[in-house]
């Protein structure tokens, strides 16, 4: 069976530098979800997988809506180190 694509990047940026002989740092930058692509949950009611509807076939109003996400937003998240 073919399904779509699940595409989600991510990806870190490190920077290290010494400060002196005993003291270095780290600078860390991460991206989760970096182009910020979105996943839509199956559009399938009661699928094992987990429907993302609250639709029931009785209803063709609700038949085949999207409406949930099933991964997350982009985030970003910075971080300093200091070894010693």
């Amino acid at each position: 069976l073919r399904t779509p694509a699940y595409l989600n990047e991510d990806f870190s940026i490190i920077k290290r530098a010494p400060v002196n002989e005993r003291l270095n740092i780290e600078f860390r930058t991460d991206f989760i979800n970096a182009f910020n692509r979105v996943v839509f949950g199956n559009y399938m009611p009661g699928n094992v997988f987990g429907g993302a509807t609250n639709a029931n076939l009785s209803d063709p109003a609700t038949f085949g809506k999207l409406s949930s996400q099933t991964n997350g937003p982009r985030t970003i998240q910075f971080a300093l180190k200091v070894y010693f």
